[in-house]
């Protein structure tokens, strides 16, 4: 790019006169612009106020020229980055470290208090022995024992953990939370729910609702299930119902879980299940519905987005859903791992 123009503008003078009400009067900024590229430095300036009457002027002097040698070696200096040629920076994820074969205590290199050896456990018949002695192992050993919040915004809080592994030793982990969790028993610690609904039409195959939208981390469109945050004090079935209806525009109904003879003894949603333990605590309920597409409230289905979401709508066919769902993604789409695992379920199911 020939022929860049440059140009320093002072915020703030030598004397520490601000353009701004909240400047601070002790720092000396200036702008450099190149083209778009916008680069600011802030140096020390000398302060406003009256220097004390035991000050002599020489060092005043030396004090002045040494702070405006150190403002013209930094403009100098954004000079230079700023003449250089413009790179792009590849978006490269940091390198994992080398995993260590030892169990290295991260707190003064304590020794494990305990020897713990991992067990298989057969739980074909149900609760056993063995099993009962594994719950013990874990419960009784392993727990978090420090939180500290790093960083918190709306949606999410950064932490850090202090844990105790099975062994006694002290560990660290990061992870991060969900800010919105509500505390109402009416949740059940449930951050969010998610809608497999099966739409159901006579002389028809019964066919299921997925829906496509940009997700900014994967940088790119996801294939998902209908699905949101519960609200505060909201009860996850109600969040299910409103959620299906604000994405999709369908009204259903919700289904017991199971396939039992007795539909009351049969939950409506599924536990609170972790979405990635090993980076969130953040869960969710899978919630099963049924629509009616005969219904007349189906027949123009339209949706209650808000500003933010921009949403489509996939009809597909229930049998065969895993074999949908492998072609949308040798489109490029990213299918949600839960809807992958649950089809897959299916699958095995029928077999």
């Amino acid at each position: 790019m020939g022929g860049a123009l440059f140009r320093f503008t002072p915020l703030f003078t030598s004397s520490g006169t601000s353009t701004s009400p909240s400047a601070s009067s002790t720092f000396g900024t200036s702008i450099l612009t190149l083209g778009r590229q916008t680069v600011v430095a802030i140096t020390p300036s000398a302060p406003d106020e009256v220097p004390p009457a035991n000050v002599s002027h020489s060092f005043l002097n030396r004090r002045k020229t040494s702070l405006q040698n150190h403002r013209s070696e930094m403009r100098a200096s954004l000079l230079r980055h700023a003449t250089s040629p413009l790179t792009r920076r590849p978006l490269t994820r940091p390198q994992r470290p080398a995993r260590s074969h030892t169990r290295a205590s991260s707190s003064d290199n304590n020794k494990s208090t305990h020897s713990y050896a991992p067990t298989y456990v057969d739980e074909r018949d149900g609760v056993t022995p063995a099993s009962k002695m594994a719950d013990d192992l874990c419960s009784s050993r392993s727990k978090v024992i420090d939180v500290e919040v790093t960083h918190a915004t709306r949606w999410l809080e950064f932490r850090h953990l202090t844990y105790v592994d099975p062994t006694g030793a002290e560990r660290r982990w990061d992870m991060v939370g969900r800010a919105t969790r509500s505390t109402s028993e009416k949740s059940k610690g449930i951050d969010a729910v998610c809608v497999f609904a099966t739409l159901r039409k006579k002389g028809e195959e019964d066919s299921t609702l997925l829906v496509r939208q940009f997700r900014p981390p994967m940088n790119g469109e996801t294939i998902e299930l209908p699905a949101g945050l519960v609200d505060a004090d909201e009860d996850p079935v109600v969040a299910a119902l409103r959620e299906l209806k604000e994405e999709t525009g369908y009204v259903g109904t919700v289904t017991r879980m199971g396939n039992g003879t007795d539909e009351s003894d049969l939950p409506r949603t599924t536990p609170a299940l972790p979405l990635s333990p090993g980076l969130s605590d953040e869960t969710v309920a899978l919630v099963r519905v049924d629509v009616d597409l005969d219904s007349p409230e189906n027949k123009n289905p339209t949706q209650e987005l808000e500003g933010s979401e921009f949403i489509t709508v996939l009809r597909v066919p229930v049998k065969g859903l895993r074999k949908t769902l492998d072609a949308l993604a040798s489109r490029g789409y990213n299918v949600f791992a839960g809807l992958y695992t649950m089809a897959l379920g299916m699958e095995i199911g029928e077999r």
